[in-house]
């Protein structure tokens, strides 16, 4: 199932815990970990199971969030959880997710965790933009460092990308000094040679 709409809204967030990320200890604590915070913020999630071991999370939301905020908000959940993989949320046009039922690659199906009459009612009344400010103020660290570093990355590429001015202070003296001190051994070299060639001729005749 497709993430994000035809606008690259989000509806809801889709957190993808994966065993080939980490071992199923871990997979099964991130789990836990993120139920407890989701829980403490108000938000209600349907959660299911794969083949593989894997774990899905998913959290309806009443109204639509733009996909950059909900890249932001599954990146920092991704910092609390080690085996969560974000990159579903990460493309726009591609990103997708294997839902309840759905057949998986390696066999099976994936399997419901919360019981169909909850899930249903869950589907139904959905998360407010309110229990979405709670997760977001839970997550402010986590989401402070995702936006220092992707700044820092980012400063860091601008200055890759900035060619070198040799016309710089520090670099045109040398550059300019070592092309003179060249030129100038060349001609010192080229003035000495005829008057070495003149000593040599005058000391043959004599």
């Amino acid at each position: 199932m497709l993430i994000h709409d035809n606008a690259g809204r989000v509806t809801t967030l889709c957190l993808d815990l994966d065993t080939s990320k980490a071992t199923q200890a871990v997979v099964d604590a991130d789990a836990e970990r993120l139920s407890t915070l989701l829980a403490s913020c108000g938000l209600r999630y349907v959660e299911d199971f794969s083949p593989a071991g894997g774990r899905h999370l998913y959290v309806p939301l009443a109204e639509p969030i733009d996909g950059a905020e909900a890249r932001e908000l599954v990146a920092a959940l991704a910092r609390t959880a080690p085996s969560m993989d974000a990159s579903p949320h990460q493309n726009p046009s591609t990103g997708c997710i294997r839902v309840p039922g759905a057949l998986h690659k390696r066999g099976g199906h994936q399997q419901l965790i919360t019981p169909l009459s909850s899930a249903y009612d869950i589907l139904r009344r959905r998360n407010t933009a309110g229990d979405v400010d709670r997760l977001r103020r839970a997550l402010a660290p986590e989401l402070r460092r995702n936006r220092q570093e992707a700044a820092l990355q980012a400063k860091t590429a601008a200055a890759l990308r900035q060619p070198q001015d040799v016309s710089s202070p520090d670099s045109a003296p040398r550059l300019a000094g070592g092309s003179l001190r060249c030129a100038a051994s060349r001609r010192r070299a080229c003035s000495t040679r005829p008057a070495i060639a003149r000593r040599r001729r005058r000391a043959w005749l004599s």
